[in-house]
């Protein structure tokens, strides 16, 4: 299991320590952990500074002084080459996010069907031969720009997670504000999206991206999830009517659903809908009504909650007008 940022710096830390068992680091040094502004614990490498010479005494002194000047040569050698290969790894996770800016781009003018990768690689000044080195097709390309939007959604859904509203009622309610979110602040990753849900074109993508895709979608239900346990657990949902995981799954459905819908010109003349996001979270309150899901939207003050859900945890949702 892949550990993450805290775990894997604290592992670092304690090898370059030389604790619980580690051998000291000698050739790297781990240098001060900082935080940037987007918030990702870094890490820098430095070489060692090379030992200080070392005196020795006695019969076979000068055969030890050589092994010693041996060893260290060996160990910045051994520095050199992981420094080498970390500025490698980072030349190419900065070539890829190159890509897949471009990428974004010209499906949202585009589409997917007229995404071109010779233009593509003539934009990002490349050669096609390059891509494949990141992307094993275009659906894998597609799929790599569906996962850094899963990462979005996911954040929006643990941010919701997060809110103390005062029933469970008022907790899921968050989340129809992060899906609302999501789709009005990245409405291409929205798109990009919708379009890996067909399965013959997710099969075209690289193992690798879907399950990268599908640690999205369970971070984004399990945060879903554990409030849906607690509804039940309160009493708040009935016990004797849907498990919780098919409740996720149809409020997923209903709003995902109702999004895509509700971007059809002509399905929203006909329906007489002038604002999205609004429509998707009633579509929200039918289902959730009708699952028995106390206190129903009639009994509860729902513009107050929105009124704390836009100052505690989504500031940026100007589109929620409070």
């Amino acid at each position: 299991m892949a550990l993450g940022n805290r775990e894997m710096l604290a592992v670092f830390a304690r090898f370059a320590a030389g604790a619980n068992g580690f051998p000291a680091l000698r050739p790297l040094e781990a240098a001060a952990v900082r935080s940037g502004g987007d918030g990702r614990a870094r890490t820098s490498l430095r070489c060692a500074p090379p030992r200080g010479p070392r005196v020795a005494t006695g019969p076979g002194a000068g055969r030890h002084s050589s092994e010693i000047d041996h060893q260290s040569k060996m160990d910045q050698s051994s520095c050199m080459t992981a420094l080498t290969q970390t500025r490698k790894a980072r030349e190419r996770a900065a070539r890829e996010q190159l890509i897949l800016d471009h990428a974004r781009h010209m499906l949202a003018a585009q589409g997917y069907l007229d995404l071109n990768l010779d233009e593509l690689a003539r934009r990002v000044e490349y050669s096609k031969g390059t891509l494949y080195q990141h992307f094993s097709s275009k659906e894998d390309l597609v799929m790599a720009i569906a996962v850094q939007g899963m990462e979005l959604r996911a954040g929006l859904f643990e941010r919701a997670a997060a809110f103390r509203g005062s029933s469970s009622r008022e907790r899921i309610q968050a989340f129809s504000v992060a899906a609302a979110q999501f789709s009005h602040e990245y409405p291409d990753y929205f798109e990009v999206e919708t379009l890996v849900k067909i399965a013959s074109f997710a099969g075209r993508a690289s193992e690798e991206r879907q399950n990268a895709l599908g640690l999205g979608v369970g971070r984004c239900f399990r945060a879903v999830n554990a409030v849906v346990h607690g509804a039940l657990a309160a009493g708040d949902l009935p016990a004797d009517g849907l498990p919780p995981e098919r409740i996720v799954f149809a409020i997923a459905s209903v709003s995902i659903g109702s999004e895509i819908m509700g971007r059809l010109p002509a399905l929203r003349l006909l329906a007489g809908i002038d604002e999205l996001a609004w429509t998707v979270r009633a579509n929200q309150c039918v289902l959730l009504d009708g699952l028995g899901w106390r206190p129903l939207s009639r009994d509860f003050d729902m513009a107050a909650v929105d009124r704390r859900l836009r100052a505690e945890v989504f500031p940026e949702a100007t589109w929620l007008q409070v």
